[in-house]
């Protein structure tokens, strides 16, 4: 037997890396549509797939919640506002 030759272990720890960082940018973009952007990267980092689950549990933050009212307000005021003819005098 051949005891020189160790396992080659840097494939396995460059997909799991990848998969890290994947899963870290994932929970991060889940948690900014929360306003919690940085919580839901380090939960998807540290905690994979379950970090992740964790994140779309959240309840948004206030400051999110009025940033969506005042979005959604303004689009229901340009869609309700009456448009002038062209040839308007």
């Amino acid at each position: 037997m051949n005891y020189d030759i160790a396992p080659d272990y840097s494939v396995v720890i460059t997909v799991v890396v990848i998969a890290l960082l994947l899963m870290a940018l994932i929970g991060g973009l889940i948690g900014a549509r929360k306003g919690k952007g940085s919580t839901g990267a380090l939960l998807g980092f540290f905690l994979g797939i379950i970090g992740i689950i964790i994140v779309l549990c959240l309840e948004p933050t206030r400051e999110e919640l009025i940033r969506r009212e005042r979005e959604r307000l303004a689009i229901q005021q340009a869609i309700h506002q009456p448009s002038m003819p062209p040839d308007w005098p």
